[in-house]
């Protein structure tokens, strides 16, 4: 029972920690058009200026993971909690690192040793 309980906990530490902010939305666009004498309806999500088809998912060159679903365009990023005097920095394969804000080479798990 203890070891249960303990998993609960740590699962919702770790489910707390991390959450995802959500940093673009919109619809789904549904569009009609004559393709070589046919009818056909396509469905796709505008993004940056291009068209996403539906059940496409991308991350960007900012970290984001986006998606284009039924429900539309949505693009979130993912950010753990940031103690008082650090910063969340990303590196080029968008790996997230919490260091100090003063000293950015060294990591905030030894902030204040």
């Amino acid at each position: 029972m203890a070891a249960k309980l303990l998993m609960i906990a740590v699962t919702c530490a770790v489910w707390c920690a991390v959450a995802g902010r959500v940093t673009q939305e919109s619809r789904l666009i549904t569009e009609t058009v004559w393709d070589h004498g046919h009818r056909v309806t396509r469905q796709y999500c505008n993004w940056e200026g291009t068209q996403r088809l539906k059940g496409g998912h991308w991350k960007t060159i900012d970290c984001e993971e986006c998606r284009c679903s039924s429900s539309g365009l949505r693009c979130e990023i993912a950010e753990s909690y940031v103690p008082a005097g650090c910063i969340r920095i990303y590196d080029e394969n968008c790996y997230e690192r919490i260091v100090q804000s003063d000293y950015p080479d060294r990591s905030c798990s030894s902030y204040g040793k």
